[in-house]
């Protein structure tokens, strides 16, 4: 039997700054299933990113990445849940991240793709506007994340999107946030595109529900805009030191820093590891 599930965010909450995931964390998250709390990944990254994250903890089957457009069980590869971008609009995102010249990162459950040449999270085949077209036919697209070191293209970009209504903002930079937000001087914004009705908050209804565990046992654990979501769902809601202001005000606990284990910290304090 499940007595609670900790949805836990990855960048800013339980990564490190280098994407690492410290050893204190990997300890505590083990001994969370003596208490036969469930622990499960809830993250604006592709699956496979995801996936590769939860193999590291050895912990739950379940993962809720694309900021809730996906729930998979990764041990059997059953799609739980899935919310996909509509055809015609994941070809009109496209092209305007082309017109923008900005960075335009591309999944579905399984596969990612990329517009042009440059890092990303996973291997990705870069592809154009003809391939787009035929990989519609087979594959929903769930999430774009557009990427620039020009701001105010993002921000021009933003505006646009906003004007479609079958579509949101799931997710972007603390920057583009919050102004005042920390900023390195050779960041690269991002923003995430998704169906307008994918949310953390979203994902985590289903998720409880389909494993029926009251939510006053849910925890939720995050540090960006795409968490507020989780926020409004769970009964208790844990922010990192390092998250924007906003959400600390709204969270019943603060933790330490990523950087600092502040999963971990909270985690063994909370259920007396």
């Amino acid at each position: 039997m499940i007595n609670g599930i900790v949805f836990c965010d990855l960048d800013g909450t339980l990564l490190t700054s280098n994407l690492k995931i410290t050893k204190q964390t990997k300890q505590t998250v083990k001994k969370l299933k003596d208490k036969n709390v469930e622990f499960v990944l809830t993250s604006g990254r592709s699956f496979r990113f995801v996936k590769n994250i939860s193999n590291q903890l050895s912990d739950s089957d379940f993962v809720i990445s694309s900021n809730g457009a996906l729930i998979k069980n990764q041990k059997t590869n059953e799609i739980l849940f899935l919310k996909s971008i509509p055809n015609k609009l994941v070809l009109k995102i496209f092209k305007l991240a082309n017109k923008l010249e900005c960075d335009a990162f591309i999944e579905s459950a399984d596969v990612t793709f990329k517009n042009r040449e440059f890092e990303t999270e996973v291997l990705s085949e870069i592809i154009n506007t003809k391939q787009l077209k035929q990989i519609l036919k087979t594959l929903p697209i769930i999430k774009f994340c557009i990427e620039s070191y020009n701001k105010q293209k993002l921000q021009t970009l933003i505006k646009k999107i906003q004007k479609f209504k079958e579509i949101k903002i799931a997710h972007m930079s603390n920057v583009l946030y919050d102004p005042l937000a920390p900023c390195s001087p050779n960041e690269k914004f991002f923003i995430d595109i998704n169906n307008k009705d994918v949310s953390k908050g979203n994902a985590l209804n289903f998720f409880v529900d389909y494993l029926n565990v009251d939510k006053k046992n849910v925890v939720s654990i995050g540090d960006s805009c795409n968490d507020f979501s989780m926020f409004k769902i769970s009964g208790t809601d844990v922010a990192m030191e390092n998250s924007l202001n906003d959400l600390k005000k709204s969270a019943d606990f603060v933790t330490k820093t990523n950087d600092e284990s502040g999963v971990a910290v909270f985690l063994e304090k909370f259920f007396k590891l």
